[in-house]
Order: C-alpha cells, then structure tokens, then sequence
C-alpha cells in the first residue's frame, strides 16, 4: 500500500532520513509497501546527518521524479548518505530533479543506471569490489547495482564548496558540504549525456547559495579540480 503525502509530514522524513535534522518545504512524497518505497515527485528536501546513521534511507526502493534532495552525511562507514536496499531488486531510480548526496565511502550507493532516466555524476567512489546487481556495473563499496568510481578520493573538508560545471565554467550544481565527506554523488536532468563536466573545490562561484548551501547556474572560476568525466551513461564516475 502506498500513499501520497504533500507538505511537511514527521513520519515521511522519521521514515527517510535516519538520525538526521531534516527541513523541507512544499515537498510532494509517496510513501510505503513492506519492502521500502520513497518516491519523491517535488518540493525541497534537505538532510544533515547528525548520528551517523544512513542519510536517505528506504531499504528498499526509492524514485525521484522531481524536487531538489540534499543530503550530508554520515563520515562513519558503517552506513552511507543513501541506502536503498541490498537486494538485486532494490533500486535508486532517478528521472528528474536534483540530489546531491555527500558523505563516507564504506556503504556509499548512488542512483541505479539501469532504472533512470536522468543523469548522475559520482567522485570518490572505489573502482573494485561490490556485487553487480540492477545497476549492472560493479560496486561501490560492495552495496548491489553500483557503478565503480574513479578511485578513492581524499576527505573533503566541512564547509568546502564544491560545483560541477561544464568546459565553459557554466555550473549545474553547487553545493557547501556541512559534514567531512569522501563521497559525491550528484543527479540532474541538467547534466547531459556527451557533454564533458568537471567537479571543483573552492574557488569563486559567481551565483548565489541558498541557507542549506545550494546552488544552480552561474559560473565558477579559480577552483581546484577534483576529476572529470564525459557523460557516457545514466551513471558516469567522475575521474
């Protein structure tokens, strides 16, 4: 059984976001079944792991359609900013909206390429082990239906900002992380398939960040760069 939640609703985000302070606005969620289900069709949803626990959490499955979900945390690696089950039939289906998700490396997952029709970027991500599952190309820390990354990355620091931005500096996302991270994972139906982006720390982002540390358009000049990657699937490392 699932059912539709519109608005701020305790038990939806007790649900999602597991040891977590959470805001959110005009959210529009569907949640339920035995097996986990988190849809999220709109509205804005923000996390910050305060107990180390997961950070979006189905054990099940989740679908994003719309909105925009930030998620930061945990740093331990006895969890991951988003977990959505261990089964092969567990997915993360992403189709629309934006998430960003950073955190630890230990049990970190990402959307599954296989169930989505938008695009995702990954940093920081083992490039070995895991089994290969819905996704069907590797895994990340061993969690099913994972793509493998690029290699481990060092820690970024609490406070970095980091964006992602195409050959000409025009960023889709930015983002100030609140917690020490060593993972990224960033999906947008802006992020296009064939056009090459790069992830950068630091530097000057001439757009505007919102309270939770958010931001889309505008241009970053002057940043570290971290990796990049051409978009060549639905889930593409960046390296």
């Amino acid at each position: 059984m699932k059912r539709k939640i519109s608005g701020i609703a305790v038990l939806t985000f007790a649900i999602m976001c597991m040891g977590t302070t959470v805001s959110a606005k005009d959210v529009d969620i569907v949640i339920g079944d035995a097996e986990g289900y988190i849809e999220i069709n709109g509205g804005y949803i923000y996390c910050k792991n305060t107990k180390d626990g997961d950070g979006i959490d189905s054990n099940g499955k989740i679908v994003q359609n719309g909105g925009i979900l930030l998620v930061n945390g945990p740093t331990g690696n006895g969890n991951g900013a988003i977990d959505y089950g261990d089964k092969n039939t567990d997915y993360y289906a992403f189709n629309g909206g934006d998430l960003v998700a950073v955190g630890s490396s230990g049990m970190a997952q990402s959307p599954t390429a296989n169930y989505s029709t938008a695009n995702t970027l990954t940093y920081g991500f083992s490039s070995t082990g895991g089994q290969s599952g819905p996704g069907g190309q590797g895994g990340f820390g061993g969690r099913p239906g994972q793509q493998g990354g690029g290699g481990s990355a060092s820690s970024i620091s609490a406070g970095t900002l980091l964006t992602v931005a195409d050959s000409n500096g025009n960023v889709v996302t930015a983002f100030k992380t609140a917690v020490a991270a060593q993972t990224v994972v960033i999906s947008s139906d802006k992020i296009k398939t064939g056009t090459t982006y790069t992830l950068y720390s630091g530097g000057t982002y001439s757009g505007e960040l919102d309270e939770y540390g958010y931001g889309t358009g505008g241009t970053i000049s002057g940043g570290t760069k971290l990796a990049s990657a051409a978009v060549s699937g639905k889930v593409t490392a960046l390296s």
